[in-house]
């Protein structure tokens, strides 16, 4: 090759590095064609479920629920969102109602979108994790999963102080903890005692997860701690009742079942 051949083949490939690395070469169509093939994958996982589930009931059992989906179809066609968001919110309600946790987040989900508000984030990730309390399918349960961590990281995301977001984020991963990182939610939550120390629901929560596993007197002593910062903590005080009931400590379990209100 003679020198202006040279130089010819180096600056394509200049351009084609720029072009890969650098540049996002999708065109708008091809980003509206992954965005839309998103969106159907999730209506698809809802119809599926949906599927599923229906002839688990009667039709006395579903009327509720077969009258708002006709409620749902004629305000999507007006494009009335605060009646959809409305609809969206009594069908969340309503399989909640009947026992699917799943179709109930998936609903919550729906909602949490168009209001994009923490507390209806929130909402849905605590749907999720009921889910994940009461199902045993794999993807059902991986479905759960995967939403309830989106639905409180985004919570955090719009209040980064609140600790009840993270909290929960955290039980998601001790609920159905990564195959590849099984400690992950134990991690985040001892990461975020150093980073909050002595906050009652951060050791709560810490003592929760040693009863889980017979931890009685690891339990005992985060939730002493807990009740020296906020004597008036009731979770911390019926804790305390369970956890001295389980340990033999009658003396201390009489005092804190008195005091407990639940």
């Amino acid at each position: 090759m003679n020198k202006s051949q040279w130089v010819l083949v180096l600056v394509s490939g200049m351009v084609f590095v720029l072009l890969f690395f650098v540049f996002d070469t999708k065109t708008r169509s091809q980003k509206a064609v992954e965005s839309g093939r998103s969106l159907t994958m999730e209506s698809t996982n809802l119809n599926a479920m949906l599927m599923d589930s229906k002839d688990d009931f009667t039709i006395v059992q579903m009327s509720t629920v077969i009258a708002l989906e006709r409620q749902l179809v004629l305000l999507e066609e007006e494009m009335d969102t605060l009646a959809v968001i409305a609809t969206y919110k009594q069908l969340a309600g309503e399989w909640y109602r009947l026992g699917k946790p799943a179709i109930s987040g998936a609903y919550a989900l729906k909602v949490a979108e168009m209001e994009n508000q923490e507390e209806s984030w929130a909402i849905a990730g605590t749907t999720f994790n009921l889910c994940l309390q009461k199902e045993a399918e794999e993807k059902v349960v991986s479905y759960c999963t995967e939403k309830a961590i989106l639905a409180f990281e985004t919570a955090i995301s719009l209040n980064p102080d609140n600790l009840s977001n993270r909290i929960n984020l955290v039980l998601t991963y001790t609920e159905n903890p990564p195959k590849e990182n099984p400690m992950k939610g134990i991690t985040m939550l001892l990461d975020l005692n150093e980073r909050f120390p002595n906050k009652p629901i951060i050791l709560n929560t810490l003592a929760t997860l040693a009863i889980k596993t017979s931890q009685y007197e690891r339990a005992l002593e985060r939730l002493e701690k807990s009740y020296e910062v906020d004597p008036e903590n009731n979770k911390t005080i019926c804790m305390l009742a369970l956890v001295n009931k389980q340990l033999g400590n009658l003396e201390d379990f009489d005092k804190f079942n008195g005091l407990c209100k639940e």
